[in-house]
């Protein structure tokens, strides 16, 4: 499709603004996102965007593989340098944003999944689901996908080196600097390297 003219690549782009930016300009039909852009969007399309419809599905996979997708998730984080008492209420807050009624409304108002399954029943995220049924998509995905290690994805210390490895090796790929063979070993061989410089910092 690259070699066609088909698809093209709109540069790094860490909240994936810029493909549904070409969607909503008619470059493209389709694009990668989170589910956490998909309320954005129904809201930018009902305060009147036309001539639009949007599809949402899962990535597809590769034959023979597991059918299952790969969940992105955020984190929170509580530093211990911080003074106690802040760090107390870090945890609070982190306590009550995680209770289910929370999680229903974030997802509700966001499209990014909840993290406790529970809210999955309640009135909010029902309601959201019922009124739009694009968000039962990823839901689905997230249900249906198993609490494995390898579902949970990788515990990684240099995430974000390994990260910056794959993306530019894709680039190189897609931009024609590389075969694809050969950008798949250099980002390898990057990548393994973070790791090795990570683990040695650590004494590990």
């Amino acid at each position: 499709m690259v070699d066609e003219g088909l698809a093209f690549n709109v540069g790094r782009n860490p909240t994936y603004a810029d493909g549904l930016l070409a969607l909503a300009s008619g470059r493209a039909a389709m694009t990668f996102s989170f589910s956490n852009a998909l309320r954005s969007v129904i809201d930018a399309l009902e305060a009147g965007a036309e001539g639009l419809e949007i599809g949402v599905a899962g990535l597809p996979g590769v034959p023979g593989g597991t059918g299952h997708p790969l969940l992105i998730e955020r984190g929170l984080a509580i530093f211990n340098l911080r003074p106690e008492e802040e760090q107390e209420a870090a945890w609070k807050f982190v306590k009550w944003l995680t209770e289910p009624e929370q999680q229903a409304e974030w997802f509700a108002g966001s499209g990014y999944l909840p993290v406790s399954r529970a809210a999955v029943d309640l009135p909010a995220a029902r309601d959201v689901v019922a009124k739009y049924p694009l968000f039962q998509v990823a839901l689905d995905l997230y249900l249906n996908s198993p609490t494995t290690p390898a579902a949970l994805g990788a515990l990684l210390g240099p995430f974000w080196q390994v990260r910056e490895a794959l993306n530019t090796g894709i680039e190189e790929m897609l931009a024609g600097a590389k075969e694809p063979d050969q950008a798949l070993k250099d980002a390898e061989s990057n990548a393994n390297e973070a790791i090795a410089e990570y683990n040695q910092r650590l004494g590990s």
